[in-house]
């Protein structure tokens, strides 16, 4: 149901605002992506994620950066 003077849809192409299908996803990758280059170790990693080593080892080679 529309809402009087809210937009129906986002215009936004920023990934944490939406707009784009699969931002959700782009928006998680980036953060792993981010994480993982302040971490020293796979597991530093994983652990700062909250998720199994295996979880990541799966979510890097998913998105190539294994």
């Amino acid at each position: 149901m529309p809402v009087p003077g809210h937009p129906d849809r986002m215009h936004s192409r920023d990934p944490v605002i939406g707009g784009d299908e699969g931002s959700l996803r782009d928006v998680e990758r980036a953060y792993v992506q981010r994480v993982l280059a302040k971490s020293a170790t796979l597991g530093e990693a994983a652990r700062r994620l909250g998720i199994d080593m295996a979880t990541l080892w799966r979510m890097r080679k998913r998105w190539g950066l294994a």
